[in-house]
């Protein structure tokens, strides 16, 4: 090698050196604006009655259904879940909702929920005359725990991954299939077949969230929430049979960071109404300290009486389940083409509860036109984001470009089988595709950030 040609390696020495590192511009800090109207996010908040195929008067993405085991199963092992979910969901699911569900075996007021099968097969029913009446099966019959277990089977089959369910009440016992035969008790089923009964659920349903009626020491180490299913009236007192209290004995007080509360109204729409109309501070105690993620089917049916009302009622949405509020970014001005940035954030979440499911975060690059050009999952948990603030700090690799772009970042919580809504940051400024922009970030091609040619 002659003196030119040590000179010229040696100037080059440190662009080849630059030209193997990711280069970033200075960073700077953006700041986020909170929402102060409500947004319907998905899992949360209001959930209408199903059956009713009516335009809601309130924003929401849940509605609930019940079905009785004689309609699922009208011959032994042949399950009709198709005309349930004609008559009741495809109307919802159409408009990107989720469904919460229930199934009964004795529902007060309503025709035998019991299988003509399994009574011409020995089950027996008690008549009763409370609440308009019904038929209780005779829960310690053998027969009962075995159909019953291929029955849940059968939903977990059918249900336990399908991405239109939400959540689901573990159902089949009791009046409504609420666990209980109040106020004649001794037609309920015992500790051991409600046990079986939570089992079998346990084991076919290892991927959807479900919620019991009533915590009891050995539920609240199963992965099953809770529902209260007089909400207002019943939540909170001194004695022992109040909902909070029945949580505190079961020493299940960190369930909710795991697993969802569900609440209904007592009295139906007319309840939710004055409930909400006479107590609204109660409520939103009731919901924050209880740490609820949706109420109803008659609360997404409560139409406000006045403005004040409607206050309350979106003050309930805000505060039911999560709500994820972006407070500030950090990411540089600049990126190399194919280099890598460090994304700072601080986000709150000021609801009551976290995210449930394992959706992903993920950090979406658009061009100068807002075209999306690249997407990339973040290794965050968002399930972490229990009520309060979090600090993350993640590396992503920028898309590789022909000549450098003015793009734009994004965050986006997106359904994971698309058939649905996002989880929408509760923030103001522009949304793109289910994703909050955070600001603008320019994209240097190759040829941009190695300015000089030499031969």
């Amino acid at each position: 090698m002659n003196s030119k040609q040590r000179i010229l390696a040696c100037l080059l020495a440190p662009l080849a050196l630059l030209s193997l590192q990711p280069l970033s511009g200075s960073a700077r800090t953006i700041f986020f604006q909170e929402k102060t109207d409500p947004i319907a996010n998905p899992m949360k908040g209001w959930v209408i009655w199903g059956e009713d195929h009516v335009s809601p008067p309130q924003p929401l993405t849940l509605f609930f259904s019940y079905r009785s085991w004689r309609q699922i199963e009208p011959e032994e092992g042949k399950f009709d879940f198709e005309s349930w979910e004609r008559d009741v969901w495809d109307y919802w699911i159409q408009k990107g909702m989720k469904v919460i569900f229930r199934v009964y075996a004795d529902y007060p007021g309503r025709p035998i929920g019991i299988p003509q099968w399994l009574l011409d097969a020995g089950l027996e029913a008690e008549p009763y005359d409370d609440y308009g009446g019904g038929w209780s099966p005779d829960y310690a019959n053998p027969l009962f725990l075995e159909k019953a277990r291929n029955l849940i089977a059968a939903l977990g089959s059918r249900y336990d991954q399908d991405p239109r369910v939400a959540f689901l009440d573990v159902g089949v016992l009791g009046h409504w299939g609420e666990w209980h035969t109040y106020p004649r008790e001794v037609l309920f089923a015992s500790s051991k077949v409600q046990r079986a009964v939570a089992d079998a659920f346990a084991a076919a349903f290892p991927h959807k969230k479900m919620m019991l009626r009533y915590p009891t020491l050995w539920s609240a180490r199963m992965p099953f929430g809770y529902r209260d299913d007089c909400f207002l009236t019943d939540t909170d007192g001194p004695e022992d049979w109040y909902f909070f209290n029945r949580i505190r004995s079961a020493l299940a007080g960190d369930v909710w960071k795991t697993q969802p509360y569900g609440g209904e109204f007592c009295g139906g729409g007319e309840g939710a109404t004055t409930g909400t109309l006479e107590q609204p501070d109660e409520c939103l105690r009731l919901i924050r300290e209880g740490h609820f993620s949706h109420l109803g089917p008659a609360g997404g049916s409560i139409a406000a009486e006045n403005p004040d009302h409607q206050t309350t009622l979106n003050a309930m949405l805000k505060t039911m389940g999560y709500r994820f509020v972006l407070r500030e970014a950090d990411f540089p001005e600049s990126v190399e083409s194919g280099g890598e940035i460090t994304l700072r954030f601080t986000l709150e979440n000021t609801g009551a509860a976290p995210f449930y499911y394992p959706w992903s975060l993920e950090v979406v690059w658009y061009d100068g036109a807002q075209k999306e050009i690249k997407s990339e999952t973040l290794d965050i948990d968002i399930r972490n984001w229990l009520p309060g603030a979090h600090n993350h700090a993640a590396v992503a690799a920028a898309p590789s470009t022909p000549q450098t772009t003015a793009g734009f970042l994004g965050l986006r919580i997106p359904d994971p089988d698309q058939s649905g809504p996002p989880v929408r940051f509760e923030n103001t400024g522009e949304e793109r595709n289910g994703a909050l922009i955070l600001g603008a970030i320019e994209i240097r091609s190759e040829a941009a950030a190695r300015p000089w040619n030499i031969h």
